[in-house]
């Protein structure tokens, strides 16, 4: 005898004999054969948490609603809404500290992001903090949404002062020196007794440019320019 569960249910077979020859009672079975294995599979669905990556975007959204995650974004990426669900419990443990502030911006705007406190930079003033990031869309199209988030997870008593961008790029730099190096002798043609004779070094180390060279020359006697 093959095995039977909801998904693949033949409620006939379950049927007294007695009752299985009554057209209403065969009609009815068949009903429940189609019905039952669609709520089986909703059913499954009521175990939120363990099926999140299966859930689709309205369900998603209906979670999020009843989970009162205000900083829940419903016109984010699928994968953006489902990890932002997954870490809700522990940014409501931790809401209002730089962790959980980062965790969000991350996870929304990806790249790599962090709070400066207002006691790392100058002129730095409590409650004030800095937003230091390498996501360039901060700055243009996420803006506004940028601070409607950030409004939802930072304490409210503190107070973004600006964005730092971090911008990185690769080039070529080029880079070159060079020592000069000579001596000047003073002869005393009319005191053939008394010659003196001094040596001046010379040294010339160019600063770093970026495609040219250029080259100060340096008095290693006097400590100037030349």
């Amino acid at each position: 005898m093959s095995s039977m569960d909801l998904s693949t249910l033949d409620f006939a077979k379950l049927l007294p004999v007695w009752m299985r020859k009554d057209a209403a009672d065969t009609g009815l079975s068949q009903a429940l054969d189609v019905i039952i294995p669609f709520v089986a599979d909703a059913i499954k669905k009521l175990s939120t948490w363990d099926v999140l990556d299966s859930l689709n975007d309205a369900e998603l959204d209906e979670l999020a609603w009843e989970s009162n995650i205000t900083w829940y974004d419903s016109y984010a990426d699928i994968a953006i809404k489902r990890q932002t669900i997954k870490d809700a419990d522990r940014i409501f443990r931790t809401k209002g500290t730089p962790w959980a502030v980062q965790r969000v911006i991350n996870t929304y705007f990806g790249g790599e992001s962090s709070l400066l406190p207002w006691w790392e930079y100058a002129g730095g003033r409590f409650p004030h903090f800095k937003v230091v990031t390498t996501n360039a869309t901060l700055k243009y199209e996420n803006y506004k949404m940028f601070l409607a988030v950030l409004e939802e997870v930072k304490r409210q008593c503190a107070v973004l002062d600006t964005i730092l961008i971090l911008i990185k790029s690769q080039g070529m730099v080029y880079a070159g020196s060079c020592v000069r190096t000579g001596a000047v002798t003073i002869i005393h043609a009319y005191q053939p007794g008394n010659i003196q004779i001094s040596a001046k070094a010379y040294a010339a180390f160019p600063p770093v440019r970026s495609g040219q060279s250029t080259v100060i020359s340096y008095n290693a006697e006097q400590g100037k320019e030349l």
